[in-house]
């Protein structure tokens, strides 16, 4: 970021980061690209040029464009809306279908928090579209001709609180690598999510009924990000989450009924032990429900696991015996989690033995342990 003159940047979280460009090189983008791309933020405005490649609404509706200037563009490759702070906006359907119909050649659209509730069925037709954000909108459902979009890297269904569900035909999406998903399902289906080959991060957030993964979800061989957070009538992750064979990153936030126990059922034991993902982020918090963390979270992850993270789990009573094997463990964040704090005490503790090799360890955000490389 810092070759490209970014300056105070902030992860903000989920691979997103606000940051200011250096004065030198905003003015040499404006200069390269004042002929493509256009802001428009009031009502009056007009487009003195038809060339523009972008077009970025903001703190507008967009229906004034209608009038003005959207039927001369051609070669628009991006559309985005954002709202002032405080302030919401709508665009109607006629609006939206207008949009997608006359720009057949689209890249990237984004459409957060319009109020939409309808997703028209032309969407599919945009055969060149790589980035499509439908978040906090009150969507309940997809089109199906949403398979044709084969070139689909990333798909936001972010706050869709009344999204009852994907279609089937999201199986067909072969390029997306990136999903972010809220829905009122009760359990995720089978052949859908899991048939997606090129996934590489999974969010899902906010599901309220969700109850059980779709069981397939270990087909994911690409998918290097989980994040589970504030599912909290999640009951269990299903066992093909062992095969996620190229996951890095496991986050699991705020599942009150979640306890990440893979055992139960007919599965044998000797094959757990044996499976895992080789991780190198774990965090969890807020999982009330965990006594201790199971085998297959940490087996194979004995020289790629650089950080882990564990807070709010009240019943969290003990570390595995093998933890002293995770070689590659840098840092070890526990807070509030009183029965495991007191085992991990320097010296004292029961588990300290299990932790001591590694370099920094913090306890409810005090630091007991800090060597330097």
């Amino acid at each position: 970021m810092w070759r490209f003159f970014f300056q105070d940047i902030e992860e903000l979280g989920n691979d997103d980061y606000s940051f200011k460009i250096h004065d030198l090189m905003h003015d040499v983008a404006t200069s390269l690209f004042q002929n493509e791309c256009l802001t428009v933020k009031g009502s009056n405005q007009i487009a003195s040029k038809t060339s523009y490649r972008h077009l970025f609404f903001h703190g507008v509706d967009g229906e004034v464009a209608t009038l003005n200037f959207i039927r001369s563009l051609s070669n628009v490759r991006s559309v985005l809306f954002s709202s002032l702070i405080g302030e919401d906006i709508t665009i109607n359907q006629s609006f939206l279908k207008l949009l997608i119909s006359r720009f057949q050649f689209l890249r990237m659209l984004r459409l957060y928090n319009l109020s939409i509730e309808v997703v028209p069925k032309g969407i599919g037709n945009l055969m060149h579209l790589r980035y499509l954000e439908l978040a906090s909108n009150p969507i309940k459902k997809l089109p199906s001709s949403i398979y044709k979009q084969q070139n689909l890297q990333y798909l936001s269904l972010y706050e869709c609180e009344q999204l009852e569900g994907l279609p089937r035909e999201v199986k067909y999406l072969i390029s997306l690598r990136l999903l972010d998903l809220t829905t009122t399902q009760r359990h995720l289906p089978s052949n859908g999510i899991g048939c997606l080959n090129s996934l590489r991060r999974l969010i899902i957030y906010g599901c309220s009924n969700l109850e059980y993964l779709c069981e397939d979800i270990g087909r994911l061989s690409a998918l290097r990000r989980l994040i589970i957070f504030e599912c909290p009538n999640l009951i269990s992750l299903p066992r093909g989450v062992r095969n996620l064979s190229s996951l890095e990153d496991l986050r699991i936030l705020d599942c009150e009924r979640l306890n990440l126990d893979l055992s139960t059922g007919s599965d044998n034991h000797d094959e757990l032990d044996s499976t895992g993902p080789s991780l190198r982020f774990l965090y969890i918090f807020n999982l009330p429900q965990l006594v201790k963390l199971p085998q297959w979270l940490l087996q194979c992850s004995t020289d790629t696991l650089g950080e882990v993270i564990i807070s709010n789990c009240p019943e969290l009573s003990s570390l595995p015996d093998d933890m002293n094997r995770l070689t590659s463990l840098r840092e070890l964040k526990i807070g509030l989690c009183p029965k495991l704090r007191e085992r991990c005490k320097p010296e004292t503790g029961e588990d300290w033995s299990k932790i001591a090799h590694i370099p920094k360890i913090e306890l409810d955000r005090e630091i007991i342990k800090s060597t330097e490389n």
